[in-house]
């Protein structure tokens, strides 16, 4: 995430819960708080939190509260995108990846090693792919 990008986010964030004391230097330091972090997820939760129920007008996520809701918005995806793929398996659908059988990890000599899908599960996660799907109507066979 570069700080033009951030920037992007924490603006119409900071005039939707009416953060006016946000300035360049505020920016600034939020952004060197979270820019190790996915953009999307920071989007995500920046999306959550102008949709929060207006209790206090002067409120604007810290960033540690910026940093818990990526966290959890990362979890939850991740949670989801797991039960899809085991509701596929479930239904004895074909694996989404034939290498490691949708574990993340494949054999490699004596042990194994991560699978190149994990770079394609991940980005289902931030929403840069759709994530996996079941297909309507199908039932499948449990094998």
């Amino acid at each position: 995430m570069t700080l033009e990008e951030f920037t992007d986010v924490f603006a119409p964030l900071a005039i939707q819960l009416r953060a006016t004391d946000a300035d360049e230097a505020t920016i600034r330091v939020y952004y060197a708080a979270l820019k190790d972090l996915d953009l999307e997820l920071v989007q995500m939760a920046a999306a959550e939190f102008a949709r929060r129920p207006g209790e206090n007008q002067a409120w604007f996520p810290k960033t540690a509260e910026w940093r818990d809701a990526v966290g959890r918005i990362d979890a939850e995806r991740s949670e989801r995108q797991w039960q899809l793929i085991q509701q596929r398996r479930h239904r004895g659908l074909e694996p989404l990846c034939r290498a490691c059988d949708d574990t993340g990890w494949e054999p490699s000599g004596q042990g194994v090693k991560r699978c190149a899908c994990r770079q394609m599960r991940r980005l289902e996660v931030l929403g840069r792919r759709p994530m996996p799907s079941l297909p309507s109507g199908e039932t499948g066979t449990a094998s």
